[in-house]
């Protein structure tokens, strides 16, 4: 069977995506992934055919106007207005060139408009099956549908939250995405002769439809989501391993012989306006704790720092390879760099800014296998230091390593791939119940 994966986005966004694709063809089916250009390599080096996808994520989330959205603390009704502004302008075709505080979201709902849409309507020309992750759900579901083919929602979160003191949270962000993204749909509908898509998005008829949904989270750290129902899995993490004979570089491998296990610190594809304010309050944390660390700048998360003794500065490296062999990690609660740190049963300190990152931090303090979360605008040296002495508490790191136990065991891609096979094989109009 041809199956068409669509991922978009960031490093946690389409990894996973890839992890659940290469397990497809690991099982017989022919795997077309579409996605940026920037992640080419994740689908060649997985043994994927590769379709493009418009639009270069990084462009985006290191743009300055993107980070004063981004940074406006996670008021809803901040981010909500600015999503809303920025369909208005994409509208009004207000061009890119323009210095508006929220141009970077207009050139990421353009990224959705009409050129994105005929790509995803192309890479899933002649495909048996379509399978789509946010935030290509809206595409991957009418385009399968205009198709005529079994469409299957694959989902690293159980709705796209905001903040759980916000009642209809998740109503709150669904809109937000999906107004960005409806005028290029319904602009294309109507240019194929389809029926145009309700004002409000297609989640009424996803529930009418019973449409199958697969997470990639772990029973452990999330047991029994309020998303989940009858047609809908959790059953593990989606991890995209690094190929075997991949070692980490030498220098690194040399810096962690060297001395005790460090911290690994890392906000992953997410930049900051402030990326040395941060690095000073980690280094006036280690000052403190007295903890080797390694930090990862990332796309501009953090500045580089000098080399020395007990500070290793890196771009970025494989989290499978390095996690294992330090003894706590400090990021900003993406999902996928959550899930590496508690499979590796390392303690977490999680610093979120947005979103489901902050849903993350809370969980894993709920867990006992990291403290409280501390907000990055709130991050003070002593404030971290506090956080980290808190990893060295033995139930901690108990806690953490028995939670990794048990996620390393849960092997989500290949039950995933167990439950798509027998959605993808049981024809359009699927119906199928929870294991």
């Amino acid at each position: 069977m041809l199956v068409t994966v669509l991922a978009a986005g960031l490093a946690g966004d389409v990894h996973p995506l890839a992890a659940l694709a290469r397990g497809l063809r690991d099982a017989g089916h022919t795997v077309r992934f579409a996605t940026h250009r920037h992640w080419r390599s994740v689908a060649t080096q997985t043994g994927l055919d590769y379709a493009e996808l418009a639009g270069d994520p990084r462009v985006v989330v290191t743009d300055e106007s993107f980070l004063k959205v981004l940074e406006a603390n996670r008021r809803p009704d901040r981010l909500a207005a600015a999503a809303v502004s920025a369909v208005r302008s994409l509208a009004r075709r207000v061009e890119w060139r323009s210095n508006t505080g929220i141009r970077a979201v207009v050139q990421l709902a353009r990224w959705y408009d009409e050129a994105l849409m005929n790509d995803v309507w192309s890479a899933c020309e002649g495909a048996e099956a379509v399978i789509y992750g946010a935030p290509l759900a809206y595409h991957g579901y009418y385009t399968a549908r205009v198709q005529g083919v079994p469409g299957v929602a694959a989902f690293l979160q159980t709705g796209h939250p905001l903040d759980h003191s916000v009642p209809g949270r998740r109503f709150l962000g669904q809109q937000i995405i999906w107004q960005i993204f409806r005028e290029s749909i319904t602009r294309w509908q109507r240019q194929t002769g389809q029926k145009t898509a309700p004002f409000l998005g297609p989640f009424p008829r996803w529930r009418e439809e019973r449409l199958p949904i697969i997470y990639g989270l772990s029973p452990s750290v999330l047991p029994e989501p309020d998303a989940v129902g009858g047609d809908q899995h959790v059953a593990g993490y989606w991890f995209l391993d690094s190929a075997p004979g991949t070692s980490l570089p030498s220098h690194v491998r040399d810096f962690l012989a060297a001395g005790p296990p460090p911290v690994y610190f890392t906000f992953g594809s997410l930049a900051t306006s402030q990326p040395q304010r941060l690095t000073d309050a980690i280094n006036g944390a280690l000052a403190v704790t007295g903890d080797r660390a390694i930090i990862a700048t990332g796309w501009g998360g953090l500045a580089p720092t000098p080399d020395t003794d007990s500070v290793l500065c890196v771009e970025e490296l494989p989290l499978d390879l390095v996690f294992p062999h330090v003894r706590a990690v400090v990021h900003h609660g993406g999902m996928m760099v959550t899930a590496e740190g508690l499979r590796a049963g390392r303690p977490t300190v999680l610093v979120p800014t947005v979103f489901d990152q902050f849903d993350w931090g809370n969980r894993i303090a709920e867990l006992g296998v990291g403290p409280r979360p501390v907000r990055r605008q709130e991050l003070t040296p002593m404030k971290l230091a506090g956080a980290l002495k808190a990893t060295r508490e033995p139930e901690m790191v108990r806690a953490a390593a028995e939670l990794g136990a048990r996620i390393s065991a849960e092997r989500g891609v290949e039950y995933m791939v167990k439950v798509l096979d027998r959605v993808l094989t049981s024809g359009r109009d699927v119906r199928w119940r929870k294991s």
